[in-house]
């Protein structure tokens, strides 16, 4: 009885508490208690020094900083929780990938090929950023073309810089270790990730949103220049009727990934563009394979999900968990509908 009914109020919750006027009034209580406290606006962020998307984001802080009147600063993290990432090395090499689509889209350095994950060059580097960390505590100026030069030399495999003496192995350890406590504090658990206002902001990709926050309060110079995932999306020519005869867009799609909602929605859009046939292959929810997702991931991607639906015009937050049973019978039809020439309907209204 307890169940059912949970399952039914489900949608209704999931739509008050992800609704545009519950973040206003977030936002707004963020707002008055940094009025309040006399704070500075501030953007704390989370690097690693072999993550892909922290060596992207690096580059553009700089320029981040120059455009917005907040004050910015970072903490340097080095071990990912292994709930988080079930899967660690299909996730860099996947990451790897993805990496350099955006470093081109963005034109940003970016190597040819993924260095060894040495665990030495990791904790030098580790270390050197804790270094510039400590430095911009008690200086001023602008120090992110110190950390970028960091990053470069991991990334392209060139030598080091030289560890400064004086801070023990156990010490900086004890430094790693509280950052990575203070990520979890809050809330999350990827690095290149960025705080502000009680929100979490990933990398280049959702820097978007962060610029929209900034210009909103009146802190920045009303552009978004790092909106081309999307802002750019079926901008270039479709490809011809004979090139795109035996061409295919492939699309693994789990019906419980709020993810795989707005990318269902997006490759349907492009394949018509592109004029390529659209191949949906269903995949069993992470829990239903035997991984976790825990509490602290899902809301994350429930309320990131949102917001870039927002974004995209689409229509999301009246959701229902179809863990189990609803997925098993969502899969059971799909062969059907799709024999039929429906799938995408199908799974557009499930």
């Amino acid at each position: 009885m307890k169940e059912a009914l949970q399952k039914n109020i489900q949608p209704y919750v999931a739509r008050m508490i992800s609704s545009m006027t519950v973040l206003k009034m977030k936002r707004h209580a963020h707002e008055f208690k940094r009025r309040l406290l006399l704070q500075p606006h501030k953007v704390e962020i989370y690097l690693r020094i072999n993550d892909p998307y922290s060596y992207l984001l690096v580059q553009v802080l700089a320029e981040l900083e120059q455009r917005f009147a907040v004050a910015m600063s970072f903490k340097t993290i080095e071990k990912l929780q292994d709930e988080m990432y079930p899967e660690g090395e299909m996730w860099h090499a996947n990451a790897f990938i993805d990496a350099q689509h955006l470093a081109d889209l963005y034109q940003l350095h970016w190597p040819s090929q993924s260095p060894k994950q040495v665990s030495v060059r990791v904790r030098q580097g580790s270390r050197l950023l804790l270094q510039i960390e400590d430095r911009s505590k008690v200086t001023n100026g602008s120090y992110w073309s110190d950390v970028e030069c960091i990053f470069k030399q991991y990334w392209f495999q060139l030598p080091l810089d030289e560890i400064q003496k004086g801070l023990e192995r156990s010490a900086w350890e004890g430094r790693l270790l509280a950052n990575e406590r203070t990520l979890a504090d809050k809330g999350h658990y990827m690095s290149a990730m960025m705080f502000y206002g009680g929100e979490w902001y990933w990398g280049l990709d959702r820097l978007d949103h962060l610029e929209s926050r900034l210009n909103y309060l009146g802190l920045g110079d009303d552009q978004l220049p790092f909106n081309k995932t999307y802002n750019q999306l079926c901008h270039s020519r479709p490809l011809t009727a004979s090139d795109s005869r035996h061409k295919k867009l492939t699309l693994y799609f789990s019906i419980r990934s709020p993810y795989s909602h707005l990318g269902l929605q997006q490759a349907i859009k492009m394949a018509k563009h592109y004029r390529l046939k659209l191949d949906i292959k269903p995949v069993l929810p992470m829990v239903m394979r035997g991984l976790s997702v825990p509490k602290r991931k899902k809301m994350y991607i429930f309320h990131d999900t949102k917001r870039e639906a927002q974004k995209l015009g689409i229509d999301y937050g009246f959701v229902a968990d179809p863990l189990g049973e609803g997925v098993n019978r969502c899969y059971s039809l799909f062969k059907y509908a799709q024999n039929l020439g429906c799938e995408q309907e199908y799974l557009l209204t499930y």
